[in-house]
């Protein structure tokens, strides 16, 4: 970890018996860069997590990675990429699979990258599975750990890209190992006991270096926007009979309602969006209908505070205050978005009803914690010095320093959300 330091003298000139006295006060801010870190990436697992956060399945890159993980306190000096080839006996049967990602393997190799190499067998039923990857990927950590810990390797932590279950050993065995292991991943990693950072969906489109403009929070405005004016909008059918599925202009994707009829796969139809359902995923999909509902199947409300990463307080058009689910960034004090009436789960932003945004709530960055409050939370600074609150329910300490996202401005200074335990 590296750490510059601005020091700020005065001098006071004090005679005494003819001795100039002179003190001396330092006022120093530290701005720390990065920790060095190696990355391992777990490409099928961040692949959906991509798809659950900006809708678009993708594999994560080299550079996407490395870029990404900078935001979050991490230089990543080594990408470790783990992925699977078909394996000889169902190479012809994987043939299209296997060339995906012998492509993808090229790839990774050409930017720097290094491949944990898995096999894809084909089970008797069809089903196509990727074996050995997880154990590739725990090898990796548990010899990373003993590298850092007996000082053979400038990496002093491990960030694992990977909400997988079956890595925790190889991290619990880093933990026990007191070498600094971060898991990180759009859900769920902050209620397991290991050290974590919550990426947003944002970082995903980093991470995969998809094409610009492709957010998970641009795509739930739009879909917000739509099912708010339920007017009639141009969709193409892509599949057919159960399995069909509707594709809109702007990325969003929607399944029909029950009882339409479709065209033909690559026909344009016209619909209303009328509900929207919560797959497991994070992204919400349209219901689409041939008519408008003859009710809404939504309230508004007026965000009123960010109250945890995935949570928001919000105010209902009753005047009711509630608290609804909402991924990290995406929203700020002052904006309207639309909750789900059937889940009381928040859609999305409506951009036309919002306020004026004085910050970015999906720039993640590093505080530093100058002091813990009496009543929870912290004083911190960011890199700039600039001073703020930071909100966490977890137990940090003065110097600590900690992922955060922005989540408001007040008057005395910007409010943080902690997104990771304490970093290095």
């Amino acid at each position: 970890m590296r750490v510059t330091y601005n020091a700020r003298c005065h001098f006071v000139d004090r005679s005494s018996a003819g001795c100039t006295l002179c003190w001396v006060i330092v006022d120093w801010r530290a701005s720390t860069l990065s920790v060095v870190a190696a990355a391992i990436v777990d490409s099928r697992n961040v692949f959906h997590q991509a798809g659950d956060a900006i809708g678009l399945r993708a594999t994560p890159t080299v550079p996407g990675v490395r870029a990404a993980m900078a935001r979050y306190g991490f230089d990543v000096a080594e990408v470790h990429v783990g992925l699977a080839l078909a394996r000889a006996k169902d190479r012809q049967a994987l043939a299209r699979q296997h060339a995906n990602n012998e492509a993808y393997r090229a790839r990774v190799l050409a930017d720097g990258g290094h491949v944990l190499l898995g096999e894809l067998h084909q089970k008797s039923g069809g089903a196509v599975e990727e074996k050995m990857v997880d154990c590739a990927c725990c090898v990796r950590i548990t010899r990373f750990v003993d590298e850092i810990a007996f000082k053979r390797s400038n990496v002093e932590a491990i960030i694992v890209l990977s909400k997988d279950i079956d890595l925790q050993p190889a991290v619990d065995y880093a933990v026990g190992s007191a070498v600094p292991i971060f898991v990180g991943a759009l859900d769920v990693v902050q209620h397991r006991p290991h050290p974590y950072v919550l990426l947003g969906p944002h970082a995903y489109a980093e991470i995969t270096q998809s094409a610009q403009g492709v957010s998970g929070h641009s795509l739930r405005e739009s879909l917000a926007s739509m099912l708010h004016a339920g007017s009639a909008e141009p969709w193409t059918v892509r599949g057919a009979g159960a399995s069909a599925t509707l594709v809109h202009r702007s990325g969003l994707r929607a399944r029909p309602a029950s009882g339409v009829v479709l065209p033909a796969s690559g026909r344009s139809v016209s619909l209303h969006p009328v509900d929207v359902e919560f797959p497991p995923s994070t992204l919400p999909v349209l219901i689409c209908d041939e008519a408008p509902p003859s009710l809404p199947t939504w309230d508004t409300a007026v965000v009123i505070q960010r109250a945890a990463p995935m949570a928001l307080k919000v105010k209902l058009a009753g005047g009711a205050n509630g608290r609804v689910h909402f991924p990290q960034g995406g929203v700020v004090p002052g904006d309207t978005v639309l909750v789900h009436r059937a889940t009381g789960r928040a859609v999305g932003r409506l951009p036309l009803l919002s306020a004026t945004r004085l910050f970015d709530p999906d720039e993640p960055l590093v505080v530093r914690v100058i002091s813990k409050l009496p009543r929870g939370g912290a004083l911190a600074a960011d890199s700039s010095g600039r001073r703020g609150l930071l909100n966490t329910n977890q137990p940090v300490a003065a110097g600590q320093r900690v992922a955060a996202v922005q989540v408001d401005l007040k008057s005395r200074g910007p409010v943080w959300v902690a997104i990771s335990t304490p970093l290095p």
